[in-house]
């Protein structure tokens, strides 16, 4: 670990140019007392430092918390005062203690653990540190990960002997009198496990991620996206993971990556967006890929749906300076953004979390497969033009967006929100259940023949299966053309012969307001795919609301 730490320090520039001066609201301090393990919380202030002087570095422990039973101890308005003069070590579970030990080894003597850090039942100190996670992440010496631990009796998984996990020779080579002409040499009598497997990132999208406990978590992925460096302790082997190096106990040199990684091509929105990397079309594609990962994890509760992700959005906003954050989807990003849809078995919140139009407002895995493109083998940003009608929104355009958060947050919690499109095309579409046909897809996910007047005019990726028998009128929107690459292949059984240009949109119902339907008020019950252009040659633009 420290040789990992020295080197990124030391050559990584990436991991290492934005420090800002901020220090956590509370702290653990590691070395409050001249004898014993014991801790305490303490409050430092930026103020306190003089400007030459460097702030004092802290670490930050990432962990699930686990059942009920099994909880982590927290601070609260009772014993706030006691966690300011003294807690002590044996009051701490395993993880928390591992947590101490390491940082203290580490040289460090400051760490910020969620459960002490935060007064747990004062509801404006949660939202006002929650609103600050991308700040205590980012600004974070570094970041301890209990990846393999399901609660806090596990502790870190510290393991010490790595020949269990695949046998290797180790030699020193080259001179032994200039550390500049010496090597050290491993060899494998088997393959290296690959850190994506080991981690449990799957880089194709549309495979399950793995087990480790952490990976699951929902409030997990912003520790792990907005450190500057992590040490994951997995099952077998610990992981490093920084802004310019990914390593192991096996490999702690350098990141051995699949041979056959690839990666979906994003769709451009314009025909001459900017295809570099770090460019709009990727830095919209990782968006795509961080709630994709997002959505696959889980919640405690659910409401914290949009705040668990809040200091991401934060960090993000950097990349899409422009752009207004709305429940999980940024303007810019509009309105190809609203074209997800959902995978396995999905639901909606018991409360409202985020209108229908946003991936927010389901809890299940989504997918931005109907963005992206075959990937056609050389570089990405080589790749040829995609056609006009490849980027074809038509006249369809965001006219305006409203959005009530729910504290001072804007990138948390809301209380409700509306996106108006102007120069919608909108149809009718049948909504008789017994002309629809149900079946899982490869994904998991719901889907059903689309149709007018009985005849199938495209395919209808349902949200959630149980509002179907709810639906007594349904409406078809145009979003943008089909891609002639797209990464799904249409069904072969969809249609016969010859079709003309097809179209991608949503599945919408109206709005029910005092038991009447309201006047250009949609809700979105799914996707629509692989849908005739012809439909909506009768179609006049207008201004649809979709809440």
């Amino acid at each position: 670990m420290r040789t990992w730490i020295q080197s990124c320090r030391k050559n990584h520039d990436a991991c290492n140019w934005d420090l800002e001066s901020f220090l956590p609201s509370r702290l653990l301090d590691l070395q409050a007392f001249q004898t014993g393990q014991d801790v305490k919380l303490v409050s430092l202030r930026t103020e306190d430092f003089d400007d030459q002087q460097f702030q004092p570095e802290y670490v930050t422990l990432s962990h699930c918390w686990g059942p009920p039973e099994n909880r982590p101890v927290t601070t609260t308005k009772a014993n706030l005062k006691d966690r300011m003069n003294r807690i002590s070590i044996d009051e701490l579970s395993n993880t928390f203690r591992d947590a101490v030990r390491i940082t203290r080894e580490l040289g460090e003597r400051y760490l910020w653990i969620d459960s002490l850090c935060i007064i747990q039942d004062d509801g404006d100190d949660w939202a006002r540190e929650a609103a600050l996670m991308a700040k205590i992440y980012g600004q974070s010496f570094c970041t301890l990960a209990a990846l393999d631990s399901k609660d806090s009796t596990e502790g870190c998984r510290l393991v010490s002997d790595i020949q269990n996990i695949g046998n290797f020779l180790e030699f020193d080579s080259g001179d032994s009198k200039n550390d500049r002409f010496s090597y050290r040499i491993r060899i494998f009598e088997d393959e290296p496990r690959e850190w994506h497997e080991e981690y449990g990132d799957n880089p194709y999208r549309h495979r399950d991620y793995g087990n480790h406990p952490l990976r699951t978590r929902a409030w997990t992925l912003q520790e792990r996206e907005l450190s500057r460096r992590n040490i994951h302790f997995g099952k077998d082997q610990m992981l490093w993971e920084c802004r310019e190096l990914k390593a192991s106990t096996q490999l702690p040199w350098h990141h051995k990556k699949p041979e056959d990684d690839f990666e979906q091509w994003p769709i451009r929105n314009q025909l001459f967006e900017d295809l570099a990397p770090g460019g709009s079309v990727q830095m919209r594609d990782r968006w795509y890929g961080l709630v994709e990962d997002y959505s696959f994890r889980r919640l405690t509760n659910e409401t914290d749906k949009l705040p668990a992700l809040s200091g991401l959005a934060q960090n993000f906003q950097h990349a899409v300076p422009q752009a207004e954050y709305l429940a999980g989807i940024w303007s810019t990003h509009l309105p190809a953004a609203l074209l997800w849809r959902t995978r396995y078995t999905a639901r909606r919140p018991m409360s409202y979390i985020a209108p229908t139009w946003s991936w927010a407002s389901i809890v299940g895995n989504i997918t931005y497969e109907s963005q992206r493109l075959i990937d056609t083998g050389g570089r990405f940003e080589e790749r040829p033009q995609e056609s006009h009608f490849d980027c074809d929104f038509g006249n369809l355009s965001v006219e305006r967006i409203s959005t009530r958060p729910k504290h001072n947050d804007k990138y948390g919690a809301i209380l409700s929100a509306s996106l108006s499109l102007n120069g919608a095309l909108l149809t009718n579409i049948d909504s008789n259940p017994q002309l629809w046909r149900l079946e899982h897809d490869y994904h998991g996910g719901c889907q059903a023949n689309l149709t007018k007047d009985g005849v199938v005019v495209g395919m209808f990726y349902l949200d959630v299966l149980d509002e179907m028998p709810y639906t007594k009128e349904l409406f078809c929107l145009k979003i943008r053309a089909e891609p002639h690459t797209s990464q799904v292949s249409r069904p072969s059984e969809l249609f016969e012969g010859e079709v003309g240009d097809l179209v991608m949109g949503l599945v919408l119902t109206k709005e029910i307001g005092n038991g009447i339907h309201v006047s250009n008020q949609y809700s979105r019950i799914g996707l629509a795919r692989w849908v005739t252009m012809s439909l909506f040659e009768s179609s006049r633009p207008s201004t649809v609301t979709l809440l």
